[in-house]
């Protein structure tokens, strides 16, 4: 393991989206609990949409931007970074990560190993705790067999 974060925490959840908030919130000292993370980040919603291929709809019990919201609301500044070339975005998950920090990353689910799909679902939050050596890997907490994310 090339950096990681060594003091972080992992507890496992009912939602990716609130147990990444959660243990965000423990490992900074907030001590919010997966439902408060989950009720300030505007709570229940849902997504439908249709699809061109199999399946032709989804349906998302959640809120598409509740991470956001939640940064937004307790007005925690944060980072947001997408669309961009992997060796910049490897190297500033790194600097966090060597600081100390876990990184939120929202990612899709096809390219998580043990998840064992060929479903793509995003967004699909995760906390980043550390990157490996071979530079083409970055770690969820409690993962393994991840391919490239």
């Amino acid at each position: 393991m090339d950096v990681l974060v060594s003091d972080y925490r992992h507890r496992t959840g009912r939602h990716c989206g609130s147990t990444s908030l959660r243990n965000l919130s423990d490992h900074y000292g907030w001590e919010d609990d997966e439902q408060t993370c989950f009720g300030l980040a505007t709570g229940l919603g849902f997504t439908y949409f249709e699809l061109p291929d199999s399946p032709s709809r989804g349906f998302v019990g959640r809120p598409p931007r509740i991470e956001g919201t939640f940064f937004e609301l307790l007005e925690i500044g944060v980072d947001n970074h997408e669309g961009e070339a992997w060796g910049p975005v490897r190297e500033r998950i790194r600097d966090r990560l060597a600081a100390g920090d876990p990184v939120m990353v929202c990612t899709d689910i096809y390219y998580l190993g043990y998840f064992e799909t060929d479903t793509h679902f995003a967004p699909h939050s995760v906390l980043c705790v550390g990157v490996e050596d071979d530079g083409a890997t970055v770690v969820p907490k409690g993962a393994t067999g991840s391919k490239p994310v």
